[in-house]
C-alpha cells in the first residue's frame, strides 16, 4: 500500500492530537495555541505563537514548502520532534500514548478529562444550567434579539461575540462548552461552511452536551449531530409559534432531572430563584457594571462595547461615595443570565448596570439600565442613538442619571478629566494597551502594549492617556524585566509630555509616580503621586493597590493592610490579575505574613515568567525556614531570564521591605548565591 494511502499518525504527535489536548481542557490553563505557546516558553521551550500556528499550516512558510499530511483524509500534520517532550509535560501524558491514532488520542484525552471534572464555583453552583449557543457569525445580526428573549424568559445563554469566523480558538468558547449542560444550535449553510463552527461541533460531542437544534434555512444539518444527545426533533425558524415551542424544550432539557437543581433551587419560568436574601455591609454604595453585549457581532463593535464598559467604571470609580466593582471582577458574569441574589454575594454590590451595543443604520445605539438588587427592580433604563463622537455625551448621561438616581454628590470638576478623543482608532488602541500592560502576560505584552500606544499617538499626538501608557509600560518593564534602563528617558519624556498635557488627570498622575519610582527618589515621592490619584479615582483597585504596596514600603503595612482589603472588596474575583497580586503580596511580606506573601504572589500563572516574583517567594519560605520551597523557587528564578545579584542587592537593602532587618535580607541573598545567583 502506498504510505500516502494510510494512516500514520500512530507513534508520532500530529496538529489534530495537540489540537486534542487544547480542547479537551487536561491543562485549564493551556486550552488555545496563544496559551500553549506561552506555556512552552515558561516552561523553558521557547517558541512564539507564529511558530505555533505553522505547525497547522499545510505550507512551511520559512521555504515555501508543502506539508504532507500523516492521514490520508484529513489535514494532520508532523509537530517537530523535539517539541513532543515539552508538550506531553504540559498535559501530564506519558510518551507511549503517542501509539494512538488521531481519534483514539483525542477519545482518550476526554475520558481523562471525565475523570477529573473541573470543580464548580460557589457563584455557578445556584447559577441556571449553562446552554452555550453555537451559530455562524454571519447569521448574527437575524439571531441577535431572539438570544435576548430567550434570556429574558430565563434561559443563562451565553454565546460567543468575537467575531471570528476563521479556526482561531478561544480559551472563552472552551471553558463555557466545558461548562454547559445544553448546545442551542442555529443550523444553516453559514454554519456548515464554518471551520471554527465544526471544531466547537465537536467539542461538544466531545464533552457530551445535549442537544437542541433549530433550522435556519434549507441546508443540512451537520452529520456530526449523530454522535450528539439530540433527544428532542429539530426546530424549523419558520415555523409559527416556534419560540415557545424552542424555550419549552430548552426548559425541559435544563431541568432534565430533579438532580440536576441547585439544593434548595426550584425552576419557576425557566429561572432559578434562590431561598433568603444575602446580608450585605457596606459603608458606601457598591455598584457594578457588566459587560455591555455587542449585538452587531463585529469586531469594531467589540471594541466599542468593552470601551464604554471601562470608560463607565472609571467615571463611576470618580464619585467618592461609590464603591465600584472592578472590570475584571464584573468580566466573570459576561454573557450569561445571572441571578441578581447571586450577583450581591459575589461582587458585594448594591447595584448593577447593564447594556447593550449595536450598530442602526450608520449610528451606534447604547441601551442602558440601572436595577437594584436587593429588590430586583429596574431604577432606570434609557436608549442613546448617535455617531462615535456622541458615545462621551452618552456616557455622561449615564453617570448623571445613575448620580441622581443614587443621590450622590460629587464635585463640578468634569469627570473625564479631560481625557477625551474623537479617534475611536485612539480610542481603541488605548484601552487596548492599558488591557496587555496589566492582564496579558508579562511578555510579550509590554511589547504589545507600547504597540498600541505608540498607534493611538500616531492617531492623536497629544492624546495624554497614550503618553502615560507608555510610561507605565516602560516603567513595567523596567521592575519586572524585559525593559532596560536605556529607556529611562524614553518613558521621562512622555511623562513630562502627559503632564504638560493633563496635569490634574489621575491616569497621568499615577504615571509621574511610576517615574519617580524607576528613579533614584525616596518612595515617599512616588506616593505623594499616587495619592493625588486615588483622591481623584478613590475606587480604582489598581491605584489602591499600589497606594497599599507604597504605604508597606515606607513602614506603614498596617495602613497597607487595610487598604489591600479594600482592594480585596473591588476587585472581587480578580485576585489573579497580575497587578494587583504583586502589590497586595508586598504588603503581606512587609508586614510578616510570608504564607500569605507567597500565595497571593503567585495566584497569576501570568506572573511566574518574571524573575522578581520568584526572589520574592523564596525569601518568603527563607523566612519561614523552609529550605526545600526557598531553593525550589530561587532555581525558579535562575531558570528564567533572570537579573544579576547586584541588582537584586540593591532592591531588597534600598527599596524593599524595611520592616526587615538589613543581616536578614543579607543572609538571604548569600542563599541564593549559594544557589547560582552571581
Amino acid at each position: 500500500m502506498n504510505s500516502a494511502n494510510r494512516d500514520r499518525t500512530p507513534g508520532s504527535l500530529t496538529t489534530e492530537k495537540v489540537q486534542a489536548l487544547l480542547d479537551s481542557g487536561l491543562n485549564p490553563g493551556v486550552r488555545c495555541r496563544r496559551s500553549l505557546a506561552n506555556a512552552m516558553t515558561d516552561a523553558g521551550e521557547k517558541i512564539s505563537v507564529h511558530g505555533v500556528e505553522g505547525w497547522f499550516k499545510h505550507v512551511d512558510s520559512n521555504y515555501a514548502l508543502e506539508r504532507s499530511s500523516l492521514h490520508p483524509e484529513h489535514r494532520s500534520y508532523p509537530v517537530p520532534k523535539r517539541r513532543w517532550t515539552a508538550i506531553l509535560n504540559l498535559f501530564d501524558l506519558d510518551p507511549e500514548l503517542l501509539e494512538y491514532d488521531d481519534v483514539d488520542f483525542r477519545n482518550f484525552c476526554f475520558k481523562q478529562k471525565k475523570k477529573t471534572p473541573a470543580v464548580a464555583r460557589e457563584s455557578e453552583k445556584s447559577a441556571p444550567p449553562l446552554v452555550f449557543v453555537l451559530y455562524a457569525q454571519r447569521d448574527g445580526d437575524k439571531l441577535y434579539d431572539e438570544f435576548l428573549w430567550l434570556r429574558r424568559q430565563g434561559i443563562n445563554l451565553w454565546w460567543d461575540t468575537s467575531s471570528r469566523e476563521g479556526s482561531e480558538w478561544s480559551d472563552a468558547v472552551a471553558t463555557v462548552i466545558e461548562r454547559a449542560r445544553v448546545c442551542l444550535l442555529y443550523g444553516s449553510r453559514a454554519l456548515l461552511e464554518s471551520e471554527r463552527c465544526m471544531r466547537e461541533l465537536q467539542l461538544v460531542r466531545d464533552m457530551g452536551l445535549s442537544l437542541v437544534a433549530v433550522k435556519m434555512d434549507r441546508a443540512a444539518l451537520p452529520g456530526a449531530l449523530a454522535d450528539v444527545k439530540q433527544e428532542l426533533p429539530v426546530f424549523n425558524r419558520s415555523r409559527k409559534g416556534y419560540t415557545d415551542e424552542l424555550l419549552q424544550a430548552l426548559s425541559r432539557v435544563m431541568y432534565r432531572r430533579v438532580g440536576d437543581l441547585p439544593g434548595g433551587v426550584t425552576p419557576v419560568n425557566g429561572a432559578v430563584a434562590e431561598p433568603g436574601p444575602v446580608e450585605l455591609d457596606f459603608n458606601r454604595s457598591g455598584i457594578a457594571v457588566l459587560p455591555f453585549a455587542n449585538l452587531a457581532g463585529t469586531k469594531e463593535f467589540t471594541y466599542i462595547s468593552q470601551g464604554i464598559t471601562e470608560d463607565l467604571i472609571t467615571l463611576l470609580a470618580r464619585m467618592p461615595e461609590l464603591q465600584v466593582s472592578s472590570r475584571m471582577a464584573s468580566n466573570a458574569f459576561a454573557g450569561m443570565l445571572v441571578d441578581y441574589r447571586q450577583l450581591r454575594s459575589s461582587l458585594g454590590v448594591k447595584y448593577v448596570v447593564e447594556g447593550s451595543v449595536r450598530s442602526v443604520a450608520d449610528k451606534v445605539r447604547v441601551n442602558v439600565s440601572l436595577t437594584d438588587l436587593t429588590t430586583g427592580s429596574q431604577m432606570w433604563a434609557q436608549r442613546f442613538d448617535g455617531l462615535f463622537e456622541d458615545l462621551y455625551e452618552a456616557q455622561d448621561e449615564i453617570t448623571a442619571a445613575i448620580r441622581d438616581q443614587l443621590k450622590l454628590q460629587v464635585t463640578g470638576t468634569p469627570l473625564d478629566y479631560g481625557a477625551r478623543t474623537t479617534s475611536m482608532e485612539t480610542w481603541r488602541y488605548c484601552h487596548l494597551g492599558w488591557y496587555k500592560t496589566f492582564v496579558e502576560p508579562h511578555m510579550p505584552g509590554l511589547q504589545e502594549a507600547l504597540d498600541c500606544f505608540y498607534n493611538a499617538l500616531e492617531h492623536e499626538p497629544d492624546y495624554a492617556p497614550a503618553h502615560a501608557g507608555i510610561v507605565m509600560a516602560l516603567g513595567t518593564g523596567m521592575i519586572w524585566g524585559g525593559v532596560g534602563p536605556d529607556k529611562f528617558a524614553t518613558a521621562l519624556s512622555h511623562a513630562q509630555r502627559a503632564y504638560e498635557l493633563l496635569p490634574e488627570n489621575p491616569t497621568v498622575l499615577w504615571s509621574m509616580g511610576m517615574m519617580e519610582f524607576i528613579s533614584p527618589n525616596p518612595i515617599e515621592n512616588t506616593l505623594k503621586w499616587v495619592d493625588q490619584a486615588v483622591a481623584l479615582e478613590p475606587s480604582n483597585a489598581a491605584y489602591l493597590a499600589a497606594q497599599a504596596y507604597l504605604l508597606a514600603q515606607t513602614g506603614r503595612h498596617e495602613e497597607g493592610l487595610e487598604l489591600c482589603t479594600r482592594v480585596r472588596q473591588l476587585s472581587a474575583g480578580d485576585l489573579r490579575q497580575p497587578f494587583i497580586n504583586y502589590m497586595v503580596s508586598n504588603v503581606h511580606i512587609c508586614a510578616g505574613h510570608f504564607e500569605e506573601g507567597a500565595r497571593t504572589m503567585l495566584l497569576s500563572d501570568k506572573l511566574q515568567s518574571i524573575d522578581f516574583v520568584w526572589f520574592m517567594s523564596g525569601f518568603c519560605w527563607f523566612s519561614l525556614n523552609k529550605r526545600a520551597e526557598a531553593i525550589a523557587a530561587v532555581r525558579r528564578m535562575l531558570d528564567s531570564a533572570h537579573r544579576s545579584l547586584h541588582f537584586f542587592e540593591y532592591s531588597i537593602h534600598q527599596r524593599l521591605w524595611p520592616q526587615h532587618a538589613a543581616g536578614h535580607k543579607q543572609a538571604y541573598l548569600d542563599f541564593c548565591a549559594e544557589q547560582g545567583l552571581d
